[in-house]
Formats: structure tokens, sequence, C-alpha cells
């Protein structure tokens, strides 16, 4: 899906998908990518039709799905794992893509 952006935004996603457990800015990725933060911005939205950070988000959602669904870890192992501040942002967060905690996710899920 990454072939229909522009090489800008292709360098952005591809830096997000390899720093999901890292913690991921606008200004991180717009210094990674030589534009200023609301250029990228911008074209970021314009493309893909969501924000830098929900683009963010979704990348570590999906990341915590398959750590809930393959590992034992803790929430607060896979929320510092991600780069969210803490534990409660995170469950929120995933809350608001699936419906549900981590946690329930996990039992549903195995």
């Amino acid at each position: 899906k990454l072939e229909q952006y522009s090489p800008l935004v292709r360098k952005c996603c591809t830096y997000i998908q390899q720093h999901s457990h890292d913690k991921i800015t606008l200004k991180v990725l717009s210094d990674h990518c030589g534009i200023s933060a609301r250029r990228l911005s911008e074209k970021f939205k314009k493309e893909t039709n969501c924000s830098v950070a929900d683009y963010v988000h979704r990348i570590k959602m999906e990341e915590a799905e398959s750590l809930l669904q393959d590992s034992d870890y803790s929430m607060g192992e896979i929320s510092e794992y991600l780069g969210y501040a803490n534990q409660s942002h995170f469950i929120s967060v995933f809350r608001c893509f699936y419906g549900m905690t981590p946690m329930q996710y996990r039992n549903h899920r195995r």
C-alpha cells in the first residue's frame, strides 16, 4: 500500500514502522525527512487521509495486537515497549481502536 504514496510519505511511514517501539513525534519525523513539521503534517494528511499521530497509533496498535496474541508480556511491559508514557494511555488508545481493553482482547483471542 505504501507504493501509492510519494517518496516523502513512504519514508515517513517506513520510519514509523521501523521505530514503533520508540516515542515518535512530528518533530522527530520532520527532522528525519528534512521538511518542516507543518509541511509534513499537511502532506501526510492529504495523501493518507489520516494524521501522523493517528498513523503512529495505528502502527503501535498493530504491534500491540501481535504482542498480546503471541507473548505473555504484561500490559505495562507492552505499553513501555511501544513508547507510551504510561499504561493508562496505552489502554485508552487500545480501547479506541479495538473497543475493548488489551486484557479483554488477549482473553478473547486465546
